[in-house]
């Protein structure tokens, strides 16, 4: 995802309060660290630190999910 994304959709759904501001956090730490993971050369991450963004990462899942089921239109 690039940053144009990222601005789309904080903008479409954050902004528009479609959805709660966390989950753009959520959204925006996973992407940077993929970028990290990605295109740094000797990346690491600490074992804490990603099972914290597997649990965040359930969560975003979740309310996706959910949000898909209750909506008619993106």
């Amino acid at each position: 995802m690039s940053t144009d994304n990222s601005g789309w959709f904080n903008k479409e759904f954050i902004a528009a309060q479609k959805i709660d501001p966390l989950y753009y956090k959520i959204y925006n730490r996973a992407f940077e660290r993929r970028q990290e993971g990605d295109y740094d050369d000797f990346a690491s991450f600490e074992k804490e630190e990603v099972e914290e963004d597997i649990k965040n990462m359930d969560l975003f899942l979740e309310m996706l999910f959910s949000f898909m089921e209750t909506t008619t239109a993106f």
